[in-house]
Formats: structure tokens, sequence, C-alpha cells
């Protein structure tokens, strides 16, 4: 159990990073920001850096672990991302966010997003 401290700190960073990466990933409901200059590589980059943060404080944080494969994904790479997805699909007890990437990823030797996938 986290002391309240921690938890605090887990949770704006967990926050955080989803505020920088939410533009940039594919999602349903709307069309992502692609990833073009160095500023938008570099809120990517910062993004990653509090996720991993994130996962040392909680290894077991599902979310925290697909947002890194995802975000890893939109700057390509994506041994990283497999990793990630990976970490996160045992945790999850719904596992459809994890696998479709996850089996994307063995059948093309690549991650793609869920546009691509079959």
């Amino acid at each position: 159990m986290l002391d309240q401290e921690t938890t605090e700190l887990h949770n704006s960073l967990l926050q955080g990073a989803s505020d920088l990466l939410m533009p940039y990933l594919f999602l349903d409901d709307r069309k992502e920001k692609e990833v073009t200059t160095p500023d938008d590589r570099a809120a990517v980059q910062r993004g990653i850096e509090m996720l991993e943060r994130v996962l040392q404080i909680n290894p077991q944080n599902w979310s925290a672990s697909w947002f890194l494969g995802m975000a890893s994904n939109v700057l390509g790479r994506l041994d990283d991302a497999y990793k990630a997805f990976a970490r996160a699909h045992p945790v999850r007890l719904d596992r459809s966010m994890t696998a479709q990437p996850l089996l994307a990823h063995l059948r093309r030797g690549s991650l793609c997003d869920s546009r691509q996938a079959p």
C-alpha cells in the first residue's frame, strides 16, 4: 500500500502523462495529432518518462502500461510498445485493448494502430 504522498505523486504523474499524450493517440472518437515537430516529440517523450516513473511506483498500473505502449508506438518505438502492451496484458481482466496491438505485432512483426489491425 502506498502512503498518501506517494499516491498523490503517482496520480499526478499519471494525469500529467495522460494530458500530454491524449492529443497524439488515435481513439475512435477523434483524429490524433501527428508528431511532426520537435516540440511534439518532446511532449510525447516527457509523457513516456512520466509513465515510466508511475510504473516504478506501481508496476501493476494497467493504464500506465497501456499509455506507455500507445506513446511508444506514436514515436515508432515498436519494440518498446510491444513490451508495454505485453506488460499490460496479464494485468487487465478485459484484455481486448492490449490483445489487438499484441496480435497485430505478432502477425506483422510491428505494431499498428486499430485502424489497420485485422
